[in-house]
């Protein structure tokens, strides 16, 4: 019997739909001491590599047990490098360096390159996430999605459709002043029956549904900088992971 080969898939763009180009990827960090501007983008990172925590072994062997038994314990943050072409005319340059010198801590979030939205501040509570609880039938194109309620204004975004049914809602604005979740409705698109939840978050960091993020709390440990003849200098920045890193997946 003559086994069949797995087919390697492409999207319209040529990309390999089993994999994700690092071409795209961007550095965010959340600085909450900041009196302004406290989401700020790492410009031109070139490497971002060791995002890891190690979950150490807790020992759960009995002494009638046939082998050594364990379970997972707390995790150890690793180390994580940022490669920099160092350049003190760059303001995020600078605000790293800066925080290395405070003995600060803040939050470190990778952008994916499935998408290109930066996560924002929020003063006051916005809509986070959307979740589809029924995806309706005979819908053509997609609806027009609406929020009401809540005690703010401004949140927005689209509904995704597959096979004449709602299948995701991404948020294309977060809006601003809800005291509570408000109502998600649709309209339109020919199909009737689409219901779903929106979900609350309070002030504070939003981070944008639409592409894969990776966040991680960590200090910043060093920022040396590298002199070499036909060159630019060099930083090699390294942040120590507090606690484990998050994998939070693009909605769609």
């Amino acid at each position: 019997m003559q086994t069949k080969r797995a087919e390697r898939r492409f999207s319209p763009k040529g990309e390999n739909v089993m994999a994700k180009f690092t071409k795209g990827t961007q550095l965010f960090v959340y600085q909450a001491s900041a009196s302004a501007d406290k989401v700020f983008k790492v410009d031109c990172p070139k490497t971002i590599t060791g995002i890891s925590a190690t979950k150490s072994e807790i020992d759960t062997t009995c002494l009638d047990s046939e082998g050594m038994e364990s379970v997972p314990g707390m995790a150890t943050g690793g180390t994580a490098n940022i490669g920099l072409d160092f350049d003190p005319a760059v303001v995020s340059h600078v605000r790293i360096n800066d925080i290395f010198e405070a003995d600060e801590t803040v939050q470190w979030l990778i952008g994916w390159s499935d998408g290109t939205a930066a996560p924002t501040y929020s003063s006051s509570g916005s809509v986070s996430a959307v979740a589809v609880t029924a995806g309706g039938t005979g819908y053509v194109t997609a609806p027009t999605v609406s929020f009401t309620g809540g005690g703010g204004t401004g949140a927005a975004g689209t509904a995704v459709i597959d096979s004449g049914a709602v299948v995701a809602v991404n948020i294309t604005n977060p809006g601003t002043g809800y005291t509570s979740a408000p109502t998600v409705g649709f309209s339109g698109g020919s199909g009737t029956g689409a219901a779903a939840t929106a979900t609350y978050s309070p002030a504070g960091l939003v981070l944008p549904n639409t592409r894969t993020w990776v966040s991680f709390t960590g200090y910043v440990q060093d920022v040396p900088f590298d002199f070499a003849t036909n060159s630019v200098v060099g930083s090699a920045v390294t942040v120590k992971l507090s606690g484990i890193r998050k994998l939070v997946p693009k909605a769609v």
